[in-house]
């Protein structure tokens, strides 16, 4: 799970009351890791041709707006 160590490591960051500028490069990773994770997501969602697709997609799209 590589969202939950991700957040873990960026939890230990801040209990031990690192700097902001300390904890930014976390929230960058799970940028990207969550841009990179949607995609491989809705290619296997198309390829397989799942019928929940357009839900899910807008799910995803959704999420990218917090």
């Amino acid at each position: 799970m590589i969202i939950a160590s991700i957040l873990n490591n960026l939890y230990k960051e801040i209990k031990a009351n690192k700097h902001i500028s300390d904890v930014g490069d976390y929230f960058e990773l799970l940028d990207r890791y969550i841009v990179v994770h949607f995609e491989a997501e809705e290619k296997y969602m198309r390829d397989t041709q799942y019928k929940g697709i357009k839900a899910h997609i807008k799910a995803h799209d959704d999420f990218k707006k917090i």
